[in-house]
């Protein structure tokens, strides 16, 4: 199935459904950082990765607007990846069975750590930044997420992703340890 074709599907589960309110409240206020702090990079693969979310609210984006640009979140400035991280990481546990490219997208983001990408100075000076700034609420609601979608019945190679993004960056063990060393 294309993604044009691709539908939402018309029933989540309840477990999804409280997860992903969850998100959606930690990250109620956080503002529109502006079409023009959308992209870290050339404005032609800007608007080719990230075009689908100029002038749009996180929360107003729809299934198909998220499955049609899964990769957008990689193409995000810092301000933006936060500003666009719960409308990809809601639609991840709420539609992980139909959109896998979306949580794939959702799950190397959030398991790609500042030591992932020394060997690439602009992307690992992007991506570094791109972790930073989280409230405790949303590092939280993150985390739940990656936990919840940890419990579903996706494959061993995605498991063992989201394990690494928890146990490296986003449970409250690794975050204790991240602002006690920096």
């Amino acid at each position: 199935m294309t993604l044009k074709a691709q539908k939402r599907p018309s029933v989540v589960d309840s477990g999804a459904e409280l997860v992903a309110e969850q998100i959606r409240s930690a990250f109620r206020g956080v503002p529109y950082p502006g079409d023009e702090h959308l992209s870290a990079w050339s404005r032609e693969e800007a608007l080719d990765q990230a075009g689908p979310l100029v002038g749009k609210r996180w929360r107003d984006l729809k299934f198909e607007d998220v499955a049609q640009s899964p990769e957008a979140l990689v193409w995000l400035f810092p301000e933006a990846f936060r500003y666009y991280l719960p409308a990809y990481l809601t639609m991840s546990v709420r539609y992980w069975r139909v959109a896998p490219k979306v949580l794939s997208c959702v799950v190397f983001m959030l398991s790609s750590g500042p030591k992932t990408w020394e060997g690439w100075s602009q992307k690992g000076r992007h991506y570094q930044r791109t972790g930073a700034g989280f409230s405790p609420e949303q590092q939280a609601a993150i985390e739940r997420g990656l936990e919840y979608l940890l419990e579903s019945e996706i494959d061993s190679v995605r498991k063992a992703q989201i394990r690494h993004a928890l146990d490296s960056h986003w449970s409250k063990t690794a975050r204790g340890h991240r602002g006690r060393s920096g």
